[in-house]
Protein backbone atom coordinates (compact mmCIF):
# COMPACT_ATOMS: atom_id res chain seq x y z
CA UNK A 1 0.00 0.00 0.00
CA UNK A 2 1.56 3.41 -1.15
CA UNK A 3 0.99 6.06 0.86
CA UNK A 4 2.06 10.13 0.47
CA UNK A 5 1.65 13.12 2.46
CA UNK A 6 0.47 16.28 0.82
CA UNK A 7 1.66 19.71 0.88
CA UNK A 8 0.01 23.38 0.65
CA UNK A 9 0.67 25.49 -2.78
CA UNK A 10 -0.12 28.91 -1.88
CA UNK A 11 -9.35 20.86 4.53
CA UNK A 12 -19.35 13.85 9.05
CA UNK A 13 -16.32 15.06 12.87
CA UNK A 14 -15.50 13.70 16.56
CA UNK A 15 -16.47 15.70 19.76
CA UNK A 16 -13.00 14.76 21.88
CA UNK A 17 -10.87 15.29 18.91
CA UNK A 18 -12.38 18.32 17.68
CA UNK A 19 -11.75 19.16 21.57
CA UNK A 20 -8.12 18.28 21.11
CA UNK A 21 -7.72 20.42 17.57
CA UNK A 22 -9.14 23.46 19.12
CA UNK A 23 -5.91 23.29 21.98
CA UNK A 24 -3.15 23.21 19.58
CA UNK A 25 -3.30 26.73 18.82
CA UNK A 26 0.05 27.79 20.77
CA UNK A 27 1.47 24.94 18.40
CA UNK A 28 0.57 27.40 15.52
CA UNK A 29 2.27 30.30 17.14
CA UNK A 30 -0.29 32.31 19.40
CA UNK A 31 1.60 33.16 22.43
CA UNK A 32 -0.26 36.30 23.90
CA UNK A 33 -2.69 36.43 26.80
CA UNK A 34 -4.29 39.05 25.60
CA UNK A 35 -4.53 38.14 22.14
CA UNK A 36 -8.40 36.35 21.22
CA UNK A 37 -7.24 33.44 18.35
CA UNK A 38 -10.91 33.29 17.73
CA UNK A 39 -11.57 36.93 16.02
CA UNK A 40 -8.32 37.02 13.80
CA UNK A 41 -7.96 34.86 10.52
CA UNK A 42 -7.01 31.80 9.75
CA UNK A 43 -3.48 30.57 10.53
CA UNK A 44 -1.43 30.75 7.53
CA UNK A 45 2.10 29.24 6.76
CA UNK A 46 4.30 26.06 5.97
CA UNK A 47 2.68 24.60 9.34
CA UNK A 48 -1.15 24.04 7.95
CA UNK A 49 0.57 20.94 5.92
CA UNK A 50 0.20 18.72 9.80
CA UNK A 51 -2.91 20.46 10.61
CA UNK A 52 -5.32 18.12 12.21
CA UNK A 53 -8.18 18.26 9.84
CA UNK A 54 -11.95 17.08 10.73
CA UNK A 55 -14.06 17.04 7.17
CA UNK A 56 -13.45 16.79 3.56
CA UNK A 57 -16.16 17.42 0.55
CA UNK A 58 -16.47 17.35 -2.85
CA UNK A 59 -17.32 21.16 -4.53
CA UNK A 60 -18.31 19.51 -7.85
CA UNK A 61 -14.62 18.56 -8.90
CA UNK A 62 -12.97 20.53 -6.08
CA UNK A 63 -12.25 18.84 -2.99
CA UNK A 64 -12.22 20.86 0.31
CA UNK A 65 -11.33 19.75 3.20
CA UNK A 66 -11.80 22.05 6.88
CA UNK A 67 -9.42 21.68 10.57
CA UNK A 68 -7.84 23.63 13.11
CA UNK A 69 -7.58 26.80 13.81
CA UNK A 70 -10.12 27.69 10.99
CA UNK A 71 -7.99 26.30 8.04
CA UNK A 72 -9.60 25.26 5.44
CA UNK A 73 -7.61 23.97 1.81
CA UNK A 74 -8.93 22.87 -1.52
CA UNK A 75 -7.61 21.56 -4.05
CA UNK A 76 -8.52 21.45 -8.06
CA UNK A 77 -6.07 18.63 -9.08
CA UNK A 78 -7.21 15.77 -7.11
CA UNK A 79 -5.07 16.30 -4.04
CA UNK A 80 -1.82 17.13 -5.82
CA UNK A 81 -1.59 20.83 -4.72
CA UNK A 82 -3.84 22.85 -1.97
CA UNK A 83 -4.39 26.35 -1.90
CA UNK A 84 -5.97 27.97 1.55
CA UNK A 85 -9.17 29.47 1.60
CA UNK A 86 -9.81 32.92 3.26
CA UNK A 87 -11.15 32.38 6.33
CA UNK A 88 -12.16 35.32 9.10
CA UNK A 89 -11.66 32.93 12.15
CA UNK A 90 -9.42 31.01 13.90
CA UNK A 91 -11.67 28.28 15.49
CA UNK A 92 -11.61 24.45 15.46
CA UNK A 93 -13.90 23.24 12.43
CA UNK A 94 -15.30 20.37 12.54
CA UNK A 95 -17.40 19.80 9.72
CA UNK A 96 -18.31 21.11 6.00
CA UNK A 97 -21.04 20.49 3.32
CA UNK A 98 -21.79 21.51 -0.53
CA UNK A 99 -25.16 22.12 -1.63
CA UNK A 100 -23.49 22.31 -4.83
CA UNK A 101 -19.97 23.53 -6.64
CA UNK A 102 -20.43 26.92 -5.02
CA UNK A 103 -21.79 26.97 -2.24
CA UNK A 104 -20.98 25.42 0.97
CA UNK A 105 -21.14 25.76 4.54
CA UNK A 106 -18.77 24.48 7.61
CA UNK A 107 -18.99 24.39 11.52
CA UNK A 108 -16.79 24.52 14.78
CA UNK A 109 -16.29 26.05 18.15
CA UNK A 110 -18.79 28.16 19.64
CA UNK A 111 -21.53 27.83 17.58
CA UNK A 112 -19.75 28.45 14.17
CA UNK A 113 -21.44 28.49 10.88
CA UNK A 114 -19.57 29.67 7.85
CA UNK A 115 -20.61 30.24 4.29
CA UNK A 116 -19.00 30.52 1.10
CA UNK A 117 -20.38 31.48 -2.11
CA UNK A 118 -17.16 30.42 -4.31
CA UNK A 119 -16.71 26.65 -3.88
CA UNK A 120 -14.78 27.24 -0.71
CA UNK A 121 -12.16 29.73 -1.82
CA UNK A 122 -13.63 32.04 0.76
CA UNK A 123 -16.03 31.83 4.00
CA UNK A 124 -17.95 34.70 6.24
CA UNK A 125 -19.95 34.15 9.10
CA UNK A 126 -23.38 33.06 9.45
CA UNK A 127 -23.26 32.28 13.15
CA UNK A 128 -21.38 32.95 16.17
CA UNK A 129 -21.84 32.62 19.52
CA UNK A 130 -18.75 32.90 21.98
CA UNK A 131 -20.64 33.08 24.84
CA UNK A 132 -22.10 29.62 24.65
CA UNK A 133 -18.32 27.97 24.08
CA UNK A 134 -19.94 24.79 22.55
CA UNK A 135 -19.11 23.40 19.04
CA UNK A 136 -21.24 22.28 16.50
CA UNK A 137 -20.18 18.74 15.05
CA UNK A 138 -21.74 18.12 11.70
CA UNK A 139 -23.76 20.11 8.75
CA UNK A 140 -26.11 19.01 6.25
CA UNK A 141 -27.68 20.82 3.17
CA UNK A 142 -30.54 19.39 1.39
CA UNK A 143 -30.28 22.48 -1.33
CA UNK A 144 -28.72 26.14 -1.64
CA UNK A 145 -31.62 27.04 0.99
CA UNK A 146 -32.33 24.57 3.09
CA UNK A 147 -30.28 23.04 5.70
CA UNK A 148 -28.73 21.72 9.55
CA UNK A 149 -25.81 22.06 12.08
CA UNK A 150 -25.72 20.01 15.06
CA UNK A 151 -23.69 19.36 17.71
CA UNK A 152 -22.93 19.81 22.04
CA UNK A 153 -26.06 19.26 24.15
CA UNK A 154 -28.76 18.45 21.27
CA UNK A 155 -28.20 21.74 19.32
CA UNK A 156 -30.36 21.35 15.83
CA UNK A 157 -29.93 24.65 14.36
CA UNK A 158 -32.16 24.97 11.11
CA UNK A 159 -32.63 27.26 7.96
CA UNK A 160 -34.77 27.41 5.05
CA UNK A 161 -33.07 31.03 3.54
CA UNK A 162 -29.52 29.68 2.71
CA UNK A 163 -28.40 30.51 6.45
CA UNK A 164 -29.29 34.04 6.71
CA UNK A 165 -31.67 33.25 9.40
CA UNK A 166 -30.86 30.02 11.94
CA UNK A 167 -33.37 28.56 13.82
CA UNK A 168 -32.88 26.53 17.18
CA UNK A 169 -34.24 22.87 18.38
CA UNK A 170 -33.25 21.02 20.76
CA UNK A 171 -33.34 17.35 20.64
CA UNK A 172 -33.19 15.24 23.60
CA UNK A 173 -32.20 11.73 24.13
CA UNK A 174 -34.69 9.26 26.35
CA UNK A 175 -31.89 8.95 29.04
CA UNK A 176 -32.43 10.02 32.56
CA UNK A 177 -28.58 10.94 32.95
CA UNK A 178 -27.93 12.36 29.57
CA UNK A 179 -30.66 13.99 28.10
CA UNK A 180 -28.95 16.19 26.12
CA UNK A 181 -26.39 14.45 24.87
CA UNK A 182 -24.00 15.97 22.15
CA UNK A 183 -25.20 15.13 18.39
CA UNK A 184 -22.46 13.93 16.09
CA UNK A 185 -23.98 13.15 12.53
CA UNK A 186 -26.63 14.19 10.08
CA UNK A 187 -27.77 11.75 7.26
CA UNK A 188 -30.18 12.02 4.49
CA UNK A 189 -31.60 8.54 2.86
CA UNK A 190 -32.65 8.50 -0.69
CA UNK A 191 -36.22 8.09 0.80
CA UNK A 192 -35.70 11.01 2.27
CA UNK A 193 -35.90 10.22 6.28
CA UNK A 194 -32.79 12.14 8.06
CA UNK A 195 -30.82 10.43 10.82
CA UNK A 196 -28.75 11.85 13.44
CA UNK A 197 -26.36 9.79 15.74
CA UNK A 198 -25.50 10.47 19.25
CA UNK A 199 -23.97 9.61 22.94
CA UNK A 200 -25.66 7.12 24.84
CA UNK A 201 -26.35 4.50 21.90
CA UNK A 202 -29.12 6.99 20.70
CA UNK A 203 -29.81 7.46 16.80
CA UNK A 204 -32.39 9.78 15.50
CA UNK A 205 -34.62 9.56 12.97
CA UNK A 206 -37.01 12.61 11.12
CA UNK A 207 -39.79 11.33 8.88
CA UNK A 208 -40.57 15.00 7.90
CA UNK A 209 -37.52 17.01 6.73
CA UNK A 210 -36.05 17.65 10.47
CA UNK A 211 -39.86 19.03 12.10
CA UNK A 212 -40.02 16.33 14.39
CA UNK A 213 -37.27 13.41 15.60
CA UNK A 214 -37.71 9.93 17.22
CA UNK A 215 -35.36 8.38 19.02
CA UNK A 216 -34.82 4.59 17.90
CA UNK A 217 -34.53 1.54 19.46
CA UNK A 218 -30.97 1.03 19.67
CA UNK A 219 -28.69 -2.44 20.40
CA UNK A 220 -26.00 -0.54 21.95
CA UNK A 221 -25.18 1.79 24.45
CA UNK A 222 -22.24 4.04 23.41
CA UNK A 223 -21.82 7.02 20.76
CA UNK A 224 -22.80 6.48 17.64
CA UNK A 225 -20.43 8.56 15.14
CA UNK A 226 -22.55 7.72 11.65
CA UNK A 227 -25.12 6.46 9.94
CA UNK A 228 -24.50 5.41 6.08
CA UNK A 229 -26.52 3.82 3.58
CA UNK A 230 -25.19 1.41 1.24
CA UNK A 231 -27.60 0.23 -0.54
CA UNK A 232 -31.68 0.70 -0.69
CA UNK A 233 -33.23 -0.08 3.02
CA UNK A 234 -30.08 -0.67 4.42
CA UNK A 235 -28.61 1.37 7.21
CA UNK A 236 -25.44 0.73 8.90
CA UNK A 237 -24.37 2.90 12.36
CA UNK A 238 -21.04 2.63 13.52
CA UNK A 239 -20.21 3.60 16.48
CA UNK A 240 -17.07 3.43 19.39
CA UNK A 241 -14.54 0.50 19.45
CA UNK A 242 -15.89 -1.95 16.57
CA UNK A 243 -19.06 -1.52 17.18
CA UNK A 244 -22.01 -1.02 14.72
CA UNK A 245 -25.55 -2.31 13.90
CA UNK A 246 -27.48 -2.25 10.99
CA UNK A 247 -31.11 -1.84 9.80
CA UNK A 248 -33.63 -3.26 7.20
CA UNK A 249 -36.94 -1.27 7.80
CA UNK A 250 -35.77 2.17 7.88
CA UNK A 251 -34.39 2.43 11.11
CA UNK A 252 -37.42 1.06 13.11
CA UNK A 253 -35.72 -1.92 14.50
CA UNK A 254 -31.66 -2.53 14.37
CA UNK A 255 -29.07 -5.46 15.11
CA UNK A 256 -25.42 -5.29 15.84
CA UNK A 257 -23.26 -6.02 13.41
CA UNK A 258 -19.55 -5.71 14.83
CA UNK A 259 -16.71 -4.41 12.86
CA UNK A 260 -13.39 -6.57 12.39
CA UNK A 261 -11.31 -4.20 13.97
CA UNK A 262 -11.62 -2.69 18.02
CA UNK A 263 -11.49 0.71 17.57
CA UNK A 264 -14.26 3.78 17.03
CA UNK A 265 -14.64 4.28 13.59
CA UNK A 266 -15.58 8.31 12.94
CA UNK A 267 -16.61 8.86 9.38
CA UNK A 268 -17.77 6.99 6.02
CA UNK A 269 -18.07 7.01 2.42
CA UNK A 270 -20.50 4.94 0.23
CA UNK A 271 -19.56 4.13 -3.93
CA UNK A 272 -22.18 4.48 -6.85
CA UNK A 273 -21.79 0.68 -6.67
CA UNK A 274 -22.78 0.14 -3.05
CA UNK A 275 -19.07 -0.20 -1.23
CA UNK A 276 -19.14 1.21 2.11
CA UNK A 277 -15.50 2.22 3.36
CA UNK A 278 -15.91 2.79 6.93
CA UNK A 279 -12.77 4.70 8.30
CA UNK A 280 -11.46 5.46 12.28
CA UNK A 281 -9.14 5.69 14.82
CA UNK A 282 -5.02 4.23 14.66
CA UNK A 283 -5.61 3.97 10.74
CA UNK A 284 -8.46 2.09 10.87
CA UNK A 285 -10.26 1.34 7.38
CA UNK A 286 -13.20 -1.21 6.96
CA UNK A 287 -14.90 -2.15 3.43
CA UNK A 288 -18.28 -4.19 2.45
CA UNK A 289 -18.71 -4.96 -0.76
CA UNK A 290 -22.45 -6.48 -0.16
CA UNK A 291 -24.23 -3.42 1.17
CA UNK A 292 -23.20 -3.44 4.92
CA UNK A 293 -23.87 -7.31 5.58
CA UNK A 294 -20.12 -8.42 5.65
CA UNK A 295 -16.85 -5.93 6.39
CA UNK A 296 -13.38 -7.17 5.37
CA UNK A 297 -9.92 -5.59 6.90
CA UNK A 298 -8.40 -2.69 4.72
CA UNK A 299 -6.67 -0.97 7.80
CA UNK A 300 -3.48 1.22 7.09
CA UNK A 301 -0.25 -0.25 8.29
CA UNK A 302 0.38 3.96 9.82
CA UNK A 303 -1.18 4.07 13.38
CA UNK A 304 -2.93 7.72 12.29
CA UNK A 305 -6.25 8.76 13.43
CA UNK A 306 -8.49 8.99 10.37
CA UNK A 307 -11.29 11.54 10.85
CA UNK A 308 -12.73 11.67 6.89
CA UNK A 309 -11.89 10.34 3.83
CA UNK A 310 -13.37 10.44 -0.38
CA UNK A 311 -12.50 8.60 -3.39
CA UNK A 312 -10.01 10.24 -6.22
CA UNK A 313 -10.49 9.62 -9.57
CA UNK A 314 -6.84 8.04 -9.90
CA UNK A 315 -8.33 5.53 -7.79
CA UNK A 316 -6.58 5.90 -4.63
CA UNK A 317 -7.93 7.99 -1.43
CA UNK A 318 -7.54 11.09 0.28
CA UNK A 319 -7.57 10.82 3.95
CA UNK A 320 -8.01 14.22 6.76
CA UNK A 321 -6.11 12.77 9.50
CA UNK A 322 -5.02 14.61 13.41
CA UNK A 323 -1.78 14.86 11.71
CA UNK A 324 -2.31 16.40 8.29
CA UNK A 325 -3.50 14.92 4.63
CA UNK A 326 -2.76 11.91 3.05
CA UNK A 327 -3.49 10.28 -0.45
CA UNK A 328 -3.25 5.93 -0.39
CA UNK A 329 -4.31 3.10 -2.67
CA UNK A 330 -7.08 1.17 -0.79
CA UNK A 331 -8.23 -2.36 -1.67
CA UNK A 332 -11.63 -2.46 -2.34
CA UNK A 333 -11.86 -6.44 -3.22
Amino acid sequence: MVLSRNTVAGRRGWLSLAAACALTSASFGVHSEDYDVRLAPAFTGPQVTGAHFNAAERAGDRIVVAGQSGIILYSDDEAATWKQAKVPVSLALTGVAFADELHGWAVGHDLLILHTIDGGESWEIQHFDPEMDMPLLDVWFRDTQEGFAIGSRGYVFHTTDGGKNWGLNEVFTNDDLVPDAHLFSMTATKSGNLFMTAEVGALFRSEDDGQTWEQLESPYNGSFFGVAYPCEKRLVAYAMLGNAAVSDDGGKTWVRNDFPVKRSMLNSWELDDGTLVVMGLAGRIVVSKDCGQTFVDRSLKEQIDLTAGLPLKDGRWLFTTTEGLITTELDLD
